[in-house]
């Protein structure tokens, strides 16, 4: 089945299984589908294997992360002292809530042509420890990492953002150029 894929899309959705990173589940862990992170775990590894890009959106990140070998925060308010509010539910999808740092040449600096972004944010999980294979290029202003990206970027395309640009493509052409620099790896 995955034969016919030009890329894989990682989508927003539930928490992860802590499991997947050898942790044991926080009093905060939200709802988690342990077939989908299974089936993504498997996806990701064939998409490495056969060179397909990969773009990670907000769970999507955190699966990618764990898939590959690192670790995740389960619950960013309380793990991580003097953190944004990155759980943003009064606000629209599609506004940007705060900054992020971009990493200068990283893949989503090439992208954008900038080194700060407002992104949106709906989420309170996010990338502890970053996978051997990845490597952070965009953080928040608490250090919460925003982005990631492959080590091996010219061999394989992977792309990871916490935020969900695809709310912010209406009102933001940087989210669109996330897009089409998938679309273009594809």
């Amino acid at each position: 089945m995955f034969s016919i894929c030009d890329g894989i899309l990682l989508s927003g959705g539930e928490d992860i299984n802590p499991q997947l990173f050898g942790a044991e589940p926080h009093p905060k862990l939200g709802k988690i589908i342990p077939e989908r992170d299974s089936m993504e775990v498997s996806i990701i590894e064939f998409a490495r294997n056969k060179n397909i890009p990969i773009f990670a959106i907000c769970r999507g990140i955190q699966i990618l992360n764990a898939a590959l070998g690192g670790t995740n925060i389960q619950d960013v308010e309380s793990e991580k002292e003097n953190c944004l509010k990155h759980f943003q539910a009064t606000s629209s999808r599609g506004d940007a809530t705060h900054l992020i740092t971009v990493e200068k040449g990283s893949k989503l600096n090439k992208i954008t042509g900038k080194v700060e972004l407002n992104v949106n944010s709906f989420h309170h999980q996010a990338v502890n420890e970053v996978a051997p294979i990845l490597k952070p290029i965009a953080v928040a202003k608490d250090g919460v990492i925003e982005a990631v990206e492959s080590n091996d970027d010219e061999n394989h395309w992977i792309l990871g953002v916490q935020w969900h640009p695809e709310d912010m493509t209406k009102t933001d052409k940087d989210m669109k150029l996330l897009f089409k620099a998938f679309i273009g790896a594809c």
